[in-house]
């Protein structure tokens, strides 16, 4: 007789209900976005977060019997994921410094607006390289954010506790980013088998 132990070890290898998990990763999208409304983000961003989460089911698709341009997108897009970590921080870190060069070349955007920006910078890294290095970049993304944007800037100090909940709200909102996008990708085809960096 299995036990439940047992049946969750042999699932571990199979990959997920497509649906079920674009479903989850549509919906955590469009939680961060939404979330960050209340932070000073617009409406544009929900509508933009949605258009961006489709393109990526389009990217990656969930059956090999898919158009052939979309499979050739995959296969490009799986072929970044054999960068090394070294590599995919080092893209990880560019774009968190064309996202501080387009806060200070605006003359500051508003906290949602901000957020929104790391979230798709973290959303779009586990997407090409897995989750893997994004339980490294989500955590960066997070002290970035903390020093350079939540008030006073340029400072680990926190002076309200607004300002402590705005960290705790954009470290659960990173996860979640992070987590949407790796579930596109488990439920595409680029996923056979669970390895260590999925």
């Amino acid at each position: 007789m299995q036990t439940s132990h047992d049946v969750l070890l042999k699932t571990l290898d199979e990959r997920p209900n497509s649906g079920g998990a674009r479903a989850l990763a549509l919906a955590l999208v469009v939680t961060c976005a939404g979330s960050d409304k209340l932070l000073g983000g617009s409406w544009t961003a929900v509508f933009v977060s949605i258009c961006l989460t489709f393109s990526a089911f389009v990217m990656l698709p969930a059956s090999k019997d898919a158009l052939h341009i979309r499979l050739a997108l995959s296969s490009c897009l799986g072929r970044l994921y054999s960068l090394s970590t070294w590599m995919q921080i080092a893209f990880a870190a560019g774009a968190f410094v064309l996202i501080e060069a387009l806060d200070y070349w605006t003359g500051g955007l508003l906290l949602g607006r901000i957020f929104n920006l790391y979230l798709c910078a973290i959303f779009f890294h586990t997407l090409c390289f897995g989750f893997r290095s994004s339980l490294l970049v989500w955590p960066v993304a997070s002290v970035v954010v903390y020093f350079f944007e939540l008030p006073p800037a340029y400072s680990f100090k926190i002076q309200s506790l607004n300002d402590y909940l705005h960290l705790v709200l954009f470290v659960f909102l990173g996860l979640a980013s992070a987590s949407a996008a790796f579930l596109i990708r488990v439920s595409s085809v680029l996923y056979e088998k669970m390895d260590e960096r999925h």
